[in-house]
Parts: structure tokens; C-alpha cells; sequence
């Protein structure tokens, strides 16, 4: 995925097609993320940030944020991680996006979650879970739905993480 996403972004700078460089460059930031390359996914993102930036791409912004905030997370940074799903959130809600705010949601749940902020953890998973619980895609509707079990079970609630995990985690492969 990162090669094909490489290529794609070198097409794009060619071409000057500076929002699909900066869609590829989001994408590749993620997916090296995913990989363990924390590095170059920042390297790839703070590119994609400067240019949403610099052309007035707000939803696109919206979602560097929050992919910059997981990347953050496997960097270890939980602080500027705060602080970039902070700015997802903040944008999202100007841009009355229910699926960027979700996203960036789910994020700051993460965040929170590993902080130890109990309660704004269950909080955010919860608006993001209820956004994306009858999501068309499985994959989408695991990924909202194990960052809301995960909340529950860091707030000792066993009970009600569960059936979330059964009926839509389990038997999904995720790939986050």
C-alpha cells in the first residue's frame, strides 16, 4: 500500500494535482503508521497538512488531523497527539461533518484512553460509536466499535464492552 501510495503522490506532484498529492500524502502518512514507520508517516503528513493548508482543503485538513493524531499515538507523543485530535474535532464540528467528526472522535477517545481520562475516553468513543454503529462497512463499524469496548473495559465496564466485541469486533480483521 505505501509503494502504491508513493506513486501516486509522485504522479500527483508532476501533474500538479495538489489535493489528490495531498490526499495520497494523508493516505501514505497513515498506512506508515500502521507499518511502524512513525518517522516518515509525520514526514508524509506535516506535507499534506502544509498543503491543505495553503489551499483552504478543510475537510482534507480535518482528516490529516486525526490520521497526524493515531500517528502520534505509535510515536508515543500523547500530548501533540491531544492537541491534533483536538483540531480534528474542532474542525470537524465547523464543517458539520458527521464522518470526519466521528473519526476524529474515535481519536481523541484513543488518546484519552491511554492518558487515563476515564470518563472523556467513554465520552468520545461513545458520540463517535453511536455515529458509526450502523455503518455500512464491517471493518468501519469494528474499528468505532472496539475503540468504544476498549474505553468500557479501561473504565472496568466488562459488561458492556462485550456484546460490542461480539456482535462487531469479533471476526473482523482490523487492521489498526
Amino acid at each position: 500500500a505505501a509503494h502504491h501510495l508513493e506513486q501516486s503522490a509522485a504522479t500527483a506532484r508532476r501533474a500538479d494535482l495538489t489535493q489528490v498529492l495531498a490526499q495520497s500524502l494523508a493516505n501514505l502518512g497513515q498506512v506508515q503508521a500502521l507499518a511502524g514507520r512513525t518517522a516518515a508517516a509525520l514526514q508524509a503528513l506535516d506535507e499534506a497538512e502544509q498543503l491543505c493548508e495553503t489551499y483552504g482543503f478543510r475537510n482534507l485538513l480535518c482528516e490529516t488531523r486525526w490520521k497526524r493524531a493515531d500517528a502520534l499515538v505509535e510515536h508515543g507523543d500523547l500530548e501533540a497527539a491531544l492537541g491534533a485530535a483536538e483540531s480534528a474535532v474542532t474542525l470537524a464540528q465547523a464543517l458539520n461533518s458527521r464522518d470526519l467528526r466521528s473519526e476524529a472522535e474515535r481519536a481523541l477517545a484513543r488518546i484519552e484512553r491511554r492518558l487515563g481520562r476515564l470518563d472523556a475516553a467513554l465520552e468520545h468513543s461513545g458520540s463517535a460509536w453511536q455515529d458509526r454503529a450502523t455503518d455500512s462497512d464491517p471493518v468501519q463499524r469494528a474499528r468505532f466499535a472496539a475503540e468504544r469496548a476498549l474505553a468500557l473495559l479501561a473504565a472496568g465496564q466488562k459488561e458492556e464492552a462485550q456484546p460490542l466485541l461480539v456482535a462487531f469486533v469479533a471476526g473482523v480483521e482490523l487492521y489498526e
